[in-house]
């Protein structure tokens, strides 16, 4: 019977840390790559992969306009019913402005319904 730790003998491969770029950074790392740099050497340089400095190049336009503090130029899908959407945002911000707790306005809410219903 052999015993011991058998996940020592496995190589352990180590992941490169996702982390998520801002626009500013972006220009910052495209700069450099137009100071005469390869994408290679720059992709090397600020341990990223050359695939994203060639998106990154491909999307510097969007990259001028946007702040700088953004880091996804792509805000996801719009809403599918955006006037259900707005009607809520402003009901949520005249709600805050009322200063009536949540719990009390639906028990109120509740007392209508059933009393109409």
């Amino acid at each position: 019977m052999v015993r011991g730790n058998f996940r020592a003998r496995r190589a352990k491969i180590s992941q490169k840390k996702r982390r998520q770029w801002s626009a500013r950074e972006k220009l910052i790392v495209i700069a450099y790559y137009e100071q005469g740099h390869s994408k290679r050497s720059t992709a090397d340089k600020f341990e990223i992969e050359p695939k994203q400095l060639r998106n990154w190049l491909k999307n510097k336009d969007q990259l001028m306009i946007v702040a700088p503090y953004v880091r996804k130029l792509v805000q996801g899908a719009r809403p599918k019913y955006q006037q259900l959407e707005t009607e809520l945002i402003e009901w949520w911000i005249n709600f805050s402005l009322l200063d009536v707790s949540l719990n009390n306005l639906l028990k109120l809410r509740c007392d209508i319904f059933m009393i109409t219903g």
